[in-house]
Order: structure tokens, then C-alpha cells, then sequence
């Protein structure tokens, strides 16, 4: 998104206004043998916290460069981030 250009004092004021801030991140696939792929589709890929009673399946968000998505269900196998916010 070529309108977000923004300076350390930008990205400072807004981590101290509460912004969260979630890096890019892909996902292991099995394709012949185990590999991380969507590492360069703008996509982000991180494990969230549900009560989901299926031990091959977990909750997670994603997001890609247009839209959040943020209860979906996936394969555990797939290996996304965690990363710690503060809700």
C-alpha cells in the first residue's frame, strides 16, 4: 500500500496511542515435502485464541493487503505466528 510511508516518529506515536502492528507472515505447506509459502503475497497469518474442540483444526486471523479476517478456522499443521498483544 503505497499511502502508508511513515517516519520512526510516526510508527513511535502510534505505538504509544495503543497501534498494534503485525508483520507479513506466511505458512508451512506439505508440497512434496514440508515449506514455508506465501512469504511474499502481503498476507499475515497469526494463531488467535478460541475454544475450538478439534485437535486437527485451530482459530486463526489473517489479513491480506485490502481485508482482515479474523475468525477462521485452519489446520493445525499449518504452522502460522503468534504474537503476543494485549487485547
Amino acid at each position: 500500500y503505497a499511502d502508508n510511508n511513515y517516519t520512526v516518529a510516526d510508527w513511535t506515536k502510534m505505538a504509544k496511542a495503543g497501534a498494534v502492528f503485525l508483520p507479513i507472515t506466511g505458512q508451512r505447506e506439505y508440497k512434496g515435502g514440508w515449506k514455508f509459502t506465501y512469504m511474499d503475497h502481503g498476507d499475515g497469518h497469526y494463531w488467535t485464541q478460541c475454544d475450538l474442540d478439534d485437535p486437527a483444526h485451530a482459530c486463526d486471523m489473517f489479513f491480506t493487503d485490502y481485508r482482515p479476517y479474523v475468525q477462521d478456522k485452519d489446520d493445525k499443521c499449518k504452522g502460522f505466528a503468534v504474537r503476543l498483544v494485549r487485547e
